[in-house]
């Protein structure tokens, strides 16, 4: 069977209007937006020599109005950009002879072109209030931006294009949405993101946005917002859970690269370097608190896949990791890249007070199975502490990620790097008893953090020496 391709290399400019029944299943994890979602098995084919960019770039903006309003929306629109912005041309429709860069405005019926509702404007809204996202799901009229541009112009149409979104919301008193993101913004947050510094590159975290989701056992990340840069999104499958922030930054890395016109240098092959990143913001940010041994660069593997339901209309290139398991790939990729921080402590387990934390943690940790048994909840995870035999006939005692109970076996993937058990690595595939478990950690969805007593009384007993 061929490899899978490209969704399409460069889109034109046929059904930019996006059809009012948008995927609007959604829950939170760590800031990260999170969507519902099944993953499609796909034979990879490598991402090709060079500028991946389109040829082409189209951007949908919209602005939904709070308020009654007489106005001829398509009127103003046209306004604005008369006034300010007539380098853009004004088009009826898209098409493959229009004029470019061009603006089409067009007002379609609410129905058509509707707003997420009250609650999941609470993950799809940037800076609302609840005011905000109560009249916004009840708005009752829209005018939709959508601009065309040629690659040599794209960023000056990016920066029009969200100039012109802002006056006219402002001018409207309504609400900015990015279709490409899918979210909802209010002017001050739509202008805070609307600036574009003339000697460097934008800052991807304003304009690409993340949605992460569990696709089995693990986590699967998925950029939306890239195609207004005419390039691909990036996806990651098969992330442990405690690693989905450290790859997210991972994949902001190779989406400012790619943004700032990094290729690739050999098939299938991008180098990303964080001291090479040309935005100062996002050089800043990448390169804070480094753990022990990072390099801060490292050479990716990116190939095409198919998209999924909910992912979107648009390339996607998925950040590949090969080795008898990808976690341990994952992990060793982001400990080249930002380093990492595990240390050892020497411990007597048979300190009293610590054996009755410890018995206790065992007790908790079976109201817990149900939790893994049945699917974790939005932003839930378990952690297990575990020994792991070393060679002089001690224990190394690490964490594990739960992700399958079965009678008394706990397996999931090692979040450590041992300093004393030869051949495992973090991310490895391991399985604890639950009779050896010595602690238990449980992120709740509102962010509470359960168990771990015994830490405590090992950091006390190690301040106090021998």
């Amino acid at each position: 069977m061929p490899g899978v391709r490209p969704v399409a290399r460069d889109r034109g400019y046929a059904g930019a209007m996006r059809p009012a029944s948008r995927a609007w299943v959604v829950t939170l994890l760590a800031g990260v937006v999170l969507v519902a979602g099944l993953r499609a098995a796909a034979e990879l084919e490598p991402a090709p020599r060079g500028d991946l960019r389109d040829a082409h770039v189209v951007l949908q903006f919209a602005v939904y109005l709070l308020e009654p309003t007489e106005k001829d929306l398509s009127a103003r629109a046209e306004a604005l950009r008369a006034a300010r912005f007539a380098f853009l041309k004004p088009s009826v429709k898209l098409s493959e002879d229009m004029e470019l860069p061009a603006l089409v405005v067009s007002t379609p019926p609410i129905a058509e072109y509707a707003p997420p509702d009250r609650e999941l404007l609470g993950y799809f809204g940037k800076g609302l209030s609840d005011e905000q996202k109560l009249a916004a799901s009840k708005s009752e009229r829209v005018v939709v931006l959508t601009f065309a541009a040629e690659r040599a112009t794209a960023t000056r149409v990016h920066a029009a294009a969200m100039a012109l979104a802002a006056e006219l919301a402002t001018e409207l008193g309504g609400l900015v949405w990015d279709d490409a993101t899918r979210l909802l913004h209010s002017v001050d947050d739509w202008k805070q993101r609307a600036v574009f510094a003339p000697d460097a590159p934008v800052d991807v975290r304003y304009h690409v946005t993340m949605h992460a989701y569990r696709d089995g056992e693990l986590i699967r990340i998925i950029t939306l917002g890239m195609e207004k840069f005419g390039l691909p999104d990036v996806a990651v499958n098969d992330v442990p859970a405690g690693s989905s922030r450290s790859m997210g930054n991972l994949v902001n890395l190779v989406c400012q690269t790619l943004v700032e016109g990094g290729t690739f240098a050999k098939e299938g092959r991008l180098p990303v370097d964080i001291v090479a990143l040309r935005n100062p913001a996002m050089r800043e940010s990448q390169a804070e608190s480094p753990g022990s041994g990072a390099t801060g660069k490292a050479e990716l593997v990116l190939r095409w896949i198919e998209p999924d339901e909910g992912d979107p209309e648009n390339r996607i290139l998925e950040l590949a990791f090969k080795g008898p398991a990808s976690q341990v790939a994952q992990e060793a990729v982001l400990s080249q890249v930002y380093g990492g921080d595990d240390e050892i402590v020497y411990v007597d387990h048979d300190d009293r007070e610590l054996q009755a934390a410890s018995e206790r943690a065992r007790k908790r940790l079976l109201s817990f199975r149900p939790k893994v048994s049945g699917g974790y909840g939005v932003g839930e995870r378990l952690l297990v502490k575990g020994p792991f035999a070393t060679p002089d006939g001690g224990a190394e005692w690490m964490w594990v990620e739960v992700v399958r109970w079965e009678g008394d076996r706990l397996e999931g993937i090692l979040d450590n790097d041992p300093f004393n058990v030869p051949g495992l690595k973090a991310g490895a595939r391991v399985h604890v008893q639950v009779d050896d478990v010595f602690d238990y950690l449980f992120y709740h969805q509102d962010g509470r953090v359960e168990g771990n007593e015994t830490a405590a009384i090992i950091q006390r007993m190690h301040s106090s020496g021998p």
